[in-house]
């Protein structure tokens, strides 16, 4: 699926990178303080031969106490405390590292350039990347006067809260899921692929942080054998035309005694669109 808008520069997505990794490593560090078993000693390995020789050295045992077979168990505390520490010493060097990275790279990104520059300039400027507000704007502009799938004679008539008409409850309460969290989106946009093929997806969604685009298939009668088996053609000819779950392409599902509920549609919003 080709972009709606071209780019000078790939959008930039380093510093929402860097943010979560740090989120990660601050998780990870606080378990570990919790989770740590108590030290029983520092660790001491030699090597006679082919083999390996294991001490325990504590300020009774300062030299070190050798620990036989018997001791295995012990031994392998021990082996997993040492490569946890530094680890865990290396982690925190890391997120320290990334903190101080933070706190000025956004200020270097060409995206804050422009917003900062001079009004009297900005005017006369054409901008490498766009931000978030601006692209937004220009893709839900772009192939706006597009014609979606009619709609039967028998078909409810179900407008959603920005105004569109969609063909089931499940769909209306997606679209205004996306209304809410301000997520541009388009319903039954005609993709043409390179073979001669025209798709109608339910939603087409732009994630206005990355610029990525994602297809939104919702399969409301999944309890319906016909159905299913048509899902799974559609599905198929997705991934033949390179479109993948979680990549480009979300899918959800529901079947009478399982409806689709406004939290699992407000999670994939968060995963996906955020």
């Amino acid at each position: 699926m080709k972009n709606f808008i071209e780019e000078k520069l790939a959008v930039d997505t380093v510093l929402q990178s860097v943010l979560r990794r740090i989120q990660e490593l601050e998780n990870l560090l606080q378990n570990y303080k919790k989770t740590t078993p108590k030290e029983k000693g520092s660790l001491k390995v030699t090597k006679n031969k082919n083999r390996y020789q294991y001490y325990i050295k504590s300020p009774e045992t300062p030299k070190g106490k050798y620990l036989n077979k018997k001791s295995m168990p012990l031994i392998k505390e021990l082996c997993q405390a040492y490569y946890e520490r530094k680890v865990f010493k290396a982690l925190a060097i890391q997120l320290k590292l990334l903190k101080k990275f933070t706190t000025t790279y956004e200020l270097q990104s060409a995206e804050t350039i422009y917003k900062n520059l001079n009004k009297g300039i900005k005017k006369h400027v054409i901008p490498l990347i766009y931000d978030e507000e601006k692209f937004s704007e220009l893709w839900t502009k772009s192939n706006n006067n597009y014609a979606s799938l009619a709609f039967s004679t028998e078909s409810p008539e179900l407008i959603s809260t920005s105004g569109i008409r969609v063909r089931s409850k499940s769909e209306m309460m997606i679209a205004d899921c996306l209304t809410r969290n301000k997520i541009p989106f388009k319903y039954e946009f005609p993709i043409k692929t390179t073979n001669g093929i025209t798709l109608h997806p339910d939603f087409i969604c732009l994630n206005t942080k990355t610029h990525q685009q994602f297809l939104w298939e919702h399969f409301g009668l999944m309890d319906n054998s016909e159905y299913a088996v048509n899902m799974v053609q559609k599905d198929n000819l997705y991934r033949k035309l390179g479109f993948s779950q979680g990549k480009n392409l979300i899918y959800t599902f529901e079947t009478k005694q399982q409806p689709i509920t406004s939290r699992e549609i407000e999670a994939i919003i968060q995963r996906y669109l955020q």
